[in-house]
C-alpha cells in the first residue's frame, strides 16, 4: 500500500469520526439502549398498622415488614379512610389537607434510634405545602390529600360514610424525600408512629353547626413501591453496609413555640437547636385561643360573643400582616443585613409584607427565572377551594389563603451558596438563631389575648446504615 493510500485511509477515518460525533450531538442515534437496570421486580406492597381503627388523640403504629426489598419512598404513600360522625362537614382550610389530622409523627429504626420526630406536624405542613409546590401539584397530587377541601359528614353510626385520603411519603417526612431508593437494612423493621390530632383543631365547621364528634380513622396502611435487586447487587450493598455503612443525608425540622402578649409589640424568639448545618427557618404568627374565639351566639351571626368551638382555622396566620419590622440574627450575622421595616400603619405593614414575601420566594428557591412558582400568591389569585370562602369572607381586595391575608410566613435561608446542596451554617448555644420582630399593637382579631409564634428550623441529618443498626448524626 502506498503512502498516499495510508493518508487517504486516515482522512476517511477522521471524517467518519466527525460524522458519528455530529450524529450523536444532534440526537440521531437509532440504537436500542442497553438494559442497565439492576432491579429484578417492582411492585406496590401494602403494610398494615397494629390496629384497624383509631380516633382523634390516639397513637397509630406501623412497623414495616419489607424484608430485602428496597423502597422507593418518592412513589409510595400512606392511605386511610376517615369518617366524621354527624351531619356537619369539616373544612380543612384554604391550605389544609389530610395532614391536618396528624399532630405528631415519629420515625425510628428497629433498634429504637429516632430518625425524625415532627411536632405540630399539621401546622408545619400548612405552612410548607403552599410554598413548596405549585398549582399543578395541588390540582393533582393535592386532590388525593384533600388539599383545601373537607371531610364530608359521616351521618349516623354505626356505618359512617367514609372518605379515603392519601399522603405521599415524601410529604409525610423529609426523610422519605431522599432522592434514592431507601436501603432494605433501614426500611425493614422501621417504626412509624402517628398521633392523630384533636378534631376541633384539625377541621373547622360553620359557626351555627353542632359540635364535632371525634373523627374515626380506619384501614390505615402504607402502600410502598417495593423493588427487588439482583443477587450480585444486593451482595455488594450488603458488604458495603457491613463495613463502612450506607450514608443517608436528609433534612429534619425542629419546632420552637413562643407566646407573645398582644399588648407587647417587641418579640424576640431564640432557636436553640444545636446542629452542624442549619439550612432555613420559617416563622408563622397566629392568634392564641383561636378555637375559643367565635363569631356567633345562640345561632345568631350578628350577635357576637361566645359560641361553639372549632369554627376557626387553627393553622392560618393572623388576619392581615401584623409585622412592621423584622430581622433574623445568627451570631454576628444578620438576615437581611438591614431590618425590613416600615411605618406602623396598614399600608406600612403591607409594604413589609411584600418584602417578606419576596424574601420567602428566595428562601424557597422560587425567585430565579428557572424555578417553579409556589402555590401561595401574594394577593390571592386562586379561588378559595373546598368551600372555605363560606367561613372566611374576602376583605380589602384579598382572599382567604393569600399571603397578605392569612397565609403569611416569614422565611430566611441560611445556606452559604446556591451552587451546592446542604451548604448550611452551624447553630448551637453560643451561636443562637433568633428572630426580632415588632408587631402591631392593635390586634386584627380582638378577643384573643395572646399571639402564638412558631418557628420551624430546617437542618441536615445523617443516618449511617449498617446491617444491624443505624447511627444518626446532626
Amino acid at each position: 500500500m502506498s503512502g498516499m493510500d495510508i493518508d487517504d485511509t486516515k482522512q476517511g477515518g477522521g471524517d467518519l469520526s466527525k460524522r458519528q460525533g455530529l450524529i450523536a450531538v444532534n440526537d440521531l442515534t437509532y440504537v436500542l439502549e442497553p438494559d442497565l437496570s439492576v432491579a429484578t421486580n417492582k411492585t406496590h406492597k401494602v403494610h398494615f398498622f397494629q390496629a384497624n381503627t383509631y380516633t382523634s388523640g390516639q397513637n397509630a403504629i406501623c412497623i414495616l415488614n419489607s424484608g430485602a426489598d428496597y423502597i422507593d419512598t418518592r412513589r409510595s404513600w400512606l392511605q386511610f379512610d376517615v369518617a366524621l360522625p354527624g351531619n356537619t362537614a369539616g373544612q380543612f382550610g384554604s391550605h389544609g389537607s389530610a395532614c391536618n389530622l396528624i399532630s405528631q409523627l415519629t420515625v425510628s429504626t428497629r433498634s429504637g434510634d429516632v430518625l425524625c420526630q415532627l411536632f405540630d406536624y399539621n401546622l408545619m405542613q400548612a405552612m410548607l405545602l403552599p410554598i413548596t409546590y405549585d398549582k399543578g401539584w395541588v390540582d393533582s397530587v393535592g386532590q388525593t390529600m384533600g388539599y383545601g377541601g373537607a371531610i364530608r359528614s359521616g351521618g349516623a353510626g354505626p356505618n359512617y360514610k367514609q372518605q379515603r385520603l392519601m399522603i405521599p411519603m415524601y410529604v409525610l417526612s423529609p426523610l422519605f424525600a431522599y432522592g434514592r431508593l431507601m436501603p432494605a437494612m433501614l426500611m425493614s423493621g422501621l417504626r412509624i408512629e402517628i398521633l392523630w390530632a384533636d378534631t376541633k383543631t384539625a377541621v373547622m365547621k360553620p359557626p351555627t353547626a353542632e359540635a364535632f364528634a371525634p373523627f374515626i380513622v380506619s384501614n390505615p396502611q402504607f402502600v410502598l413501591s417495593s423493588i427487588q435487586l439482583s443477587d450480585s447487587i444486593q451482595r455488594s450493598l450488603n458488604e458495603l453496609s457491613a463495613t463502612n455503612g450506607l450514608e443517608i443525608v436528609y433534612t429534619d425540622y425542629e419546632r420552637t413555640p413562643f407566646t407573645q402578649n398582644n399588648s407587647l409589640q417587641n418579640a424576640h424568639i431564640e432557636i436553640r437547636k444545636s446542629c452542624s448545618r442549619a439550612l432555613k427557618a420559617f416563622a408563622r404568627i397566629r392568634q392564641r385561643n383561636f378555637n375559643d374565639k367565635v363569631e356567633v351566639k345562640d345561632g345568631d351571626p350578628a350577635s357576637g360573643g361566645v359560641g361553639v368551638e372549632g369554627t376557626y382555622d387553627s393553622f392560618k396566620s393572623e388576619n392581615n400582616f401584623p409585622v412592621y419590622e423584622y430581622q433574623w440574627q445568627l451570631g454576628s450575622l444578620y438576615f437581611p443585613q438591614q431590618p425590613v421595616r416600615s411605618a406602623d400603619t396598614e399600608d406600612g405593614r403591607k409594604q413589609v409584607a411584600l418584602s417578606a414575601y419576596t424574601h420567602l420566594l428566595e428562601t424557597c428557591d422560587k425567585y430565579h427565572d428557572g424555578s417553579r412558582p409556589m402555590y401561595t400568591s401574594f394577593y390571592g389569585t386562586h379561588a378559595a377551594p373546598g368551600g372555605y370562602a363560606d367561613l372566611e369572607t374576602s376583605v380589602a381586595g384579598v382572599v382567604p389563603g393569600s399571603y397578605t391575608y392569612d397565609a403569611h410566613t416569614i422565611g430566611v435561608t441560611l445556606e452559604r451558596s446556591t451552587m451546592f446542596n446542604l451548604a448550611g451554617v452551624p447553630v448551637n448555644n453560643s451561636r443562637v438563631l433568633s428572630l426580632h420582630a415588632v408587631l402591631a399593637a392593635d390586634s386584627a382579631e380582638a378577643g384573643t389575648p395572646n399571639r402564638q409564634i412558631d418557628v420551624f428550623l430546617k437542618y441536615v441529618k445523617l443516618a449511617r446504615v449498617f446491617l444491624n443498626n443505624v447511627e444518626v448524626e446532626q
